[in-house]
């Protein structure tokens, strides 16, 4: 008898247990962040201004005053990143971002 009542009610709590560990009803394994820096491959300053691309993703971010930029929503996987600042050349690198996020730091040339 115990064991009819109790299983509907662990069902139940399993559910919502689960349905309260997302992060909304968009919620993905497949999108994370990416988070980073860009710095001058010489002076290691960092660049605030500088646009950052995801091509795949086609996501745009540009750097703040201290040269930091994140990405909400990029997709897990390779990533063509096209990189532009006032001053540099345009640069192009390939990145990896994983999942549960990924932090990098992107080094431009003049």
């Amino acid at each position: 008898m115990r064991l009819k009542i109790l299983l509907p009610i662990l069902a139940i709590s399993l559910l919502f247990g689960v349905a309260c560990g997302t992060s909304g009803p968009m919620a993905s394994d497949d999108e994370t962040a990416l988070i980073g820096v860009v710095l001058d491959q010489d002076s290691y300053d960092r660049i605030a201004g500088a646009t950052i691309q995801l091509v795949n993703d086609d996501k745009i971010v540009t750097t703040s005053e201290d040269g930091t930029f994140t990405v909400i929503g990029a997709s897990v996987g390779t990533h063509d990143v096209i990189i532009e600042a006032e001053g540099y050349g345009t640069t192009e690198k390939t990145i990896e971002v994983e999942r549960g996020g990924t932090r990098v730091e992107i080094h431009i040339s003049r």
